[in-house]
C-alpha cells in the first residue's frame, strides 16, 4: 500500500513538473529543475531495475504462462506441424506442464495458437532455439520494443519538454503496474503498444489502415478503432485495413501451410476455449455469459445474444460519436473507441491496460484545448493509475474501461461542439519530422 501511494504521489509531481517544463513562459528555476531531473532520473533507473529483476527471475525459473505457449507454437511451426490442431501440442504440452495444471491443458494445449496466422511471424523464430535461449531472445525483443515505445511517446506527446519529456515517457510506462505484468507474462502488449502509437500519430488516412491491421491481429479489441473510418474524409481506412489484413494473411501462408490455414478458417481456435476460461476477466461478456454458474460449454457468441445485442448498441453509439467528430478533433473519439473495444472484448486482461497509455498521453497533450487544464489532466491520469493499482487491476479493469469509454466519449462530444480544434491537430507530423 505504501509503495502504491509513493508511486501515485511521484506521478503527480512528475506531471506537475512536466507542465512547467512545457510552459516556456514560466519555467522553474535552475536549482529546482536540476533537483526534478535528478530525482526522477533516479526513480526511472530504479523502476527499470525492478523490471529487469522480473526478467531475471523468469529466465532463472520460466513460469508456466505465457511464454511457454509461444515457444510451443514456434516448435510446432518449425517442425511443420499444424499450429491450429491441438493434437500437435500433446507431447510438448506434457513436458512443459509437469504439474498437470488443468487450465494449461485445456487452453494452451486444447486451443493451440490463439492468434491469426500472421502472428506466427513473432513465434516462428522461437522454435529454432531451446526454451532458455528463446526466452532470452524474446525478452531482448520486448526490451527493444519498450525502448521504441518510449521514443515514440516522447516524440509524439512530450517533444516540447526537452529532457523532461524523456523521463515522462519512461516513467508513465514504468509506473504502470501492467508494464510489469506484461513482462512477467512475457506477453505481446509491448509490441502492440508500438503499433498503437504509430497508428495514433499517423495523419494520412489511408496509412492508418496499414498500422491498424497488424495491431488488430495482435490485439483484436483495437479493431474498434476502425469505426473512426466513418468520419468524413477517413473512409479509405476500411479499404486499406482490409487490403493490409489480406496481404498479411497471404504473406503468412508459407509459414502456416495450407492445412493450418484451412483449420483456422474452418475451425477457428476461439471456439475451443472453455467457457470457464472467461471467469477471470472483467468485461461486458462476463456480465452476460457468466450469470449462469452452471453453464459449462465452449465459447460461442451465438449462445449469448443479449451480449451481442448490447455490444452492438455500445459500438453503434461510439460509431455515431466518431462519425460526427471532425478529423482534427477526433483523438478523443479514438480514445473512447479503444476503451470501449477493450471492454467489449471477451478476454481483456488487466495487462491490456498498457494500451491506455496512449489516450492518457493524448489527454495530457490536449488538456488546455479540452478545458481540463493541468490539474484536471493530472486528476484523470491519477485515477486511472490508482484504479489499476487495486490488485494490479485484475478486479477493476472492467470498471475502469467503461468509465474511460464514457469519459472520453463525453470529452469527444464537447470537442465536436466546440468552435476550435484540439491542440493535438497541429502537432501531428509526418514520420520524417522530429
Amino acid at each position: 500500500m505504501k509503495h502504491a501511494i509513493f508511486d501515485l504521489a511521484a506521478l503527480a509531481v512528475l506531471l506537475a513538473g512536466l507542465a512547467r517544463f512545457e510552459n516556456r513562459g514560466r519555467r522553474m528555476g535552475a536549482p529546482m529543475r536540476i533537483a526534478w531531473l535528478t530525482g526522477f532520473g533516479a526513480l526511472a533507473v530504479f523502476q527499470l531495475w525492478n523490471l529487469l529483476r522480473i526478467v531475471r527471475d523468469n529466465l532463472a525459473n520460466p513460469p508456466l504462462w505465457d511464454f511457454k505457449v509461444f515457444w510451443m507454437v514456434g516448435r510446432v511451426a518449425v517442425a511443420g506441424g499444424n499450429v491450429y490442431d491441438p493434437a500437435s501440442y500433446a507431447k510438448l504440452g506434457a513436458s512443459l506442464n509437469p504439474g498437470h495444471d488443468p487450465l494449461f491443458s485445456s487452453v494452451a494445449v486444447g486451443v493451440g495458437l490463439p492468434y491469426p496466422p500472421p502472428a506466427l511471424f513473432l513465434f516462428y523464430p522461437l522454435g529454432w532455439f531451446d526454451l532458455q535461449t528463446a526466452m532470452q531472445l524474446w525478452y531482448v525483443a520486448m526490451l527493444a520494443a519498450l525502448a521504441l515505445a518510449i521514443v515514440l511517446l516522447r516524440r509524439n506527446f512530450f517533444a516540447c519538454a526537452g529532457a523532461a519529456g524523456w523521463l515522462a515517457a519512461m516513467l508513465l510506462l514504468l509506473l504502470l503496474p501492467q508494464t510489469g505484468s506484461t513482462f512477467a507474462l512475457a506477453q505481446v502488449n509491448v509490441f502492440a503498444l508500438c503499433l498503437l502509437i504509430a497508428y495514433w500519430r499517423e495523419h494520412v488516412p489511408w496509412r492508418t489502415g496499414c498500422w491498424l491491421a497488424p495491431l488488430g491481429l495482435l490485439r483484436p479489441p483495437a479493431l474498434a478503432l476502425a469505426l473512426e473510418g466513418l468520419a468524413p474524409g477517413r473512409r479509405v481506412l476500411f479499404a486499406t485495413l482490409a487490403a493490409t489484413a489480406v496481404a498479411l494473411f497471404l504473406i503468412a501462408f508459407p509459414l502456416t501451410g495450407p492445412r493450418a490455414m484451412a483449420t483456422y478458417l474452418r475451425a477457428n481456435p476461439s471456439g475451443r476455449y472453455p467457457e470457464s476460461f472467461f471467469q477471470g476477466y472483467q468485461s461486458l461478456y462476463q456480465l452476460f455469459a457468466l450469470r449462469d454458474a452452471s453453464r459449462s460449454g465452449y465459447f460461442s457468441l451465438a449462445g449469448h445474444p443479449a451480449y451481442v445485442a448490447c455490444a452492438l448498441v455500445l459500438l453503434s453509439l461510439a460509431a455515431w460519436i466518431a462519425r460526427g467528430t471532425p478529423r482534427d478533433r477526433g483523438n478523443m473519439s479514438r480514445a473512447a473507441l479503444l476503451a470501449l473495444g477493450l471492454f467489449v472484448y471477451p478476454s481483456t486482461g488487466a495487462h491490456y491496460a498498457l494500451l491506455l497509455i496512449v489516450p492518457l498521453c493524448e489527454l495530457w497533450r490536449s488538456r488546455e484545448a479540452l478545458a481540463l487544464g493541468t490539474a484536471g489532466a493530472i486528476a484523470a491520469i491519477e485515477i486511472n493509475y490508482a484504479v489499476l493499482r487495486v490488485g494490479d487491476g485484475s478486479n477493476t479493469i472492467g470498471l475502469l474501461l467503461i468509465l474511460d469509454a464514457a469519459f472520453f466519449a463525453m470529452v469527444a462530444l464537447r470537442a465536436r461542439s466546440a468552435g476550435e480544434p484540439t491542440a493535438s491537430a497541429p502537432r501531428l507530423r509526418r514520420w520524417s519530422g522530429a
